[in-house]
């Protein structure tokens, strides 16, 4: 968590600078960085836009009516049916009074604007299964809706027998100890992402079979698609995937070592040459990331989904926060991750009318709102320079100062060192003489009887 603003971040004065210590400097490089964050929102940080008419976060855990002690809403993934928009989330830690259990477990929330959402139910959990869930990855094939969970354990999927709210076990994909599939087609052939204990690194199955809903799952020739590095590990999906005619966008949350601040960020990962035997992988942007501030998505955001909307897209995340401890929904409008390419399947064959703005639902704040906001981060980033480079030249004049003072008691030292030493020597020259002075009579009667006895 980063340490809250102290100044003032449009205009610090000399005195507040002056109160810094120059040990502290990485503390106060750090306070800058969220009074910056301060002055942005989700769009400066990762390109995503505010939805006019909604707050954020929109889902809390305060929602959820079935449950007790949640510690929050999570990895949210939308659904449009019917003209409603259906809403699969992870409960986290909810208490079941019936079952006098403690686990995750899916929700499922509607809503007809994307502004008002009515909770319903636990979807898939404890009450409804016995087994814990999360991640509601949630697909429609053959004009049937299938939901493949996060279960920490064997890769289930799910068929639902009474859209939204029933869900019934199909069969099991892949045994082990997973978490976070994904699962999409491209070319005629199954793809999986997931990641596999230790849940550090992202994997990929195939299945040429035809059908993905049965166990022939074959790990991929490149085994581990995104290894852990020495600076980032619990790579896991983070959403659901665009499939273009060429290559696949997924998302992929990310744990950087430096801080280990689960999920702090998430990542766009393009796939391409992918075959049963090739694949290459290429990071291509960020996707979201923490705000660094205290609001709901301030310490990390490690979803993030989309629907089709219109021209554009909803995109559905989740944050953190870590003074609360709490998970938290958000929702934004967006392009593709893609520059040049179309989604040749949208999550929705069907795009839903955008209810906010039908003309342009991907860029509702006007150019001189987007000016001013530039100015600012571009303002705010000098102040990040400018107060680095006075608390470094602070930090090197105080050094300086130090090493001065380490060569004048050095001197002052030697000159000491020096004076004591010639001090002793007048001492020493002055008994000599006084030790001479007093012998001199007594050499000199030595030498009379020394003269006498020669005569």
């Amino acid at each position: 968590m980063m340490p809250s603003v102290e100044t003032d971040t449009e205009n610090p004065s000399e005195t507040q600078l002056e109160t810094k210590d120059p040990i502290s400097a990485e503390v106060a490089v750090e306070e800058a960085i969220a009074a910056v964050a301060a002055l942005t929102s989700v769009s400066e940080l990762t390109g995503l836009d505010p939805t006019s008419g909604i707050t954020n976060p929109i889902i809390t855990k305060d929602i959820v009516t079935d449950r007790t002690g949640q510690l929050g809403v999570a990895e949210p993934y939308i659904v449009f049916e019917d003209g409603v928009y259906h809403m699969f989330f992870d409960v986290i830690l909810g208490y079941n009074p019936a079952t006098q259990a403690t686990a995750d477990e899916i929700g499922h929330a509607y809503s007809t604007d994307m502004i008002n959402w009515a909770y319903t139910q636990i979807v898939l959990g404890e009450e409804t299964n016995g087994t814990r869930a999360a991640s509601p990855y949630v697909m429609e094939y053959e004009d049937t809706y299938y939901m493949v969970p996060d279960r920490a354990g064997d890769v289930n999927v799910y068929q639902a027998s009474s859209f939204p709210l029933e869900w019934e076990l199909y069969g099991t994909l892949l045994s082990g100890n997973f978490v976070d599939p994904l699962v999409f087609s491209m070319d005629n052939i199954w793809y999986m992402t997931v990641s596999e204990l230790p849940y550090n690194s992202l994997s990929l199955y195939y299945n040429t079979s035809g059908d993905w809903r049965n166990s022939s799952w074959v790990l991929h020739s490149s085994s581990q698609l995104l290894p852990e590095t020495s600076t980032e590990g619990g790579l896991r999906n983070a959403g659901n995937a665009f499939i273009y005619e060429n290559s696949v966008i997924i998302p992929v949350e990310v744990t950087p070592k430096s801080n280990n601040i689960y999920g702090e960020y998430t990542d766009w990962y393009e796939l391409s040459n992918l075959s049963t035997t090739t694949v290459t992988v290429t990071r291509r942007s960020n996707a979201v990331i923490s705000q660094y501030n205290d609001e709901w998505n301030g310490d990390a955001m490690h979803h993030i989904s989309y629907v089709a909307a219109g021209t554009g897209y909803y995109y559905a995340t989740d944050g953190y926060n870590w003074n609360n401890n709490e998970y938290s929904i958000g929702l934004f409008t967006g392009s593709d991750p893609s520059d040049s390419q179309d989604p040749v399947i949208p999550t929705d064959p069907i795009d839903p009318v955008d209810p906010i703005d039908p003309v342009d639902p991907i860029d509702p704040v006007d150019p001189i709102t987007r000016l001013i906001l530039s100015t600012r981060l571009i303002l705010s980033t000098r102040l990040i320079l400018s107060t680095r480079l006075i608390l470094s030249t602070r930090l090197i004049l105080s050094t300086r100062l130090i090493l001065s003072t380490r060569l004048i008691l050095s001197t002052r030292l030697i000159l000491s060192t020096r004076l004591t030493l010639s001090t002793r020597l007048t001492l020493s020259t002055r008994l000599i003489r006084w030790i001479r002075l007093q012998f001199q009579p007594y050499r000199w009667t030595c030498l009379q009887s020394q003269v006498l006895k020669i005569r």
